[in-house]
């Protein structure tokens, strides 16, 4: 049975114990000499087939992305999983989009951290359900944030006219019931496209911007423009 080699990155001898301790029992898995840093971990894949190479990623902060990178040149075909004992949504996001194949608890028993590197073995990624749920929280809050920032970006016309779009109305409803040209809507309609960023109506529709009362603006039940079809009723008799 061909063996993983598995080798781990981290000035932490504790951490090392830790994880030969968990690994022992694995005949098909080998953790490697500890490597104490970036230089260690050079010489000892120099030397060694390495399958998966996990790296302290608090201990070595930024210059793990450096190492994955480094890694992904000279030896492509190498996994990479950074492991933390404790995950921020920042650092998660970080983690994610340097490079890695995945996140992991530094403390995660060995049914998990054997989960981890069978996973990015066969190619995929492993995020924890809770560093998963860290990274959506931390995109969702940067989404937010960058839709607002868009929206202060539009006057207060423009403000209203994505308000009535945003209820189905067409360019000609708008100027009625703005009192304004089609041609003028249609010319803030191109500017609040160019400013959003976006091309169309249905982009518009999925942004999350923030409610705002539009000035002068009755509050009314809009009746939806779009229905699903209604069935017809069954005849019984």
């Amino acid at each position: 049975m061909a063996r993983t080699m598995l080798l781990l990155v981290t000035p932490n001898g504790a951490l090392y114990e830790r994880v030969d301790r968990e690994l022992c029992g694995d005949r098909d898995l080998e953790l490697l000499p500890h490597a104490h840093n970036g230089s260690e971990m050079l010489s000892i894949m120099r030397t060694h087939a390495v399958h998966c190479v996990l790296l302290d990623f608090a201990a070595l902060s930024d210059h793990a992305n450096v190492l994955i990178e480094r890694i992904g040149t000279t030896h492509p075909g190498v996994k990479c999983l950074l492991v933390a004992h404790a995950w921020t949504e920042q650092s998660v996001v970080r983690a994610l989009t340097g490079g890695s194949s995945g996140c992991l608890q530094a403390d995660a028993p060995r049914a998990e951290l054997r989960q981890a590197v069978d996973a990015v073995q066969r190619g995929e990624m492993w995020v924890s359900r809770k560093c998963l749920a860290l990274a959506f929280r931390e995109l969702r809050g940067i989404r937010m944030s960058a839709d607002n920032g868009l929206h202060r970006r539009l006057s207060i016309r423009e403000r209203e006219i994505v308000h009535w779009m945003r209820r189905g109305m067409s360019n000609k409803e708008i100027a009625r019931e703005l009192g304004i040209s089609d041609m003028t809507v249609k010319t803030h309609v191109h500017n609040i496209f160019h400013k959003l960023e976006i091309s169309g109506r249905v982009r518009l529709l999925g942004m999350r911007l923030p409610s705002e009362a539009v000035p002068g603006a009755a509050v009314t039940h809009l009746q939806p423009r779009y229905r699903l079809p209604v069935p017809l009723p069954v005849n019984r008799t």
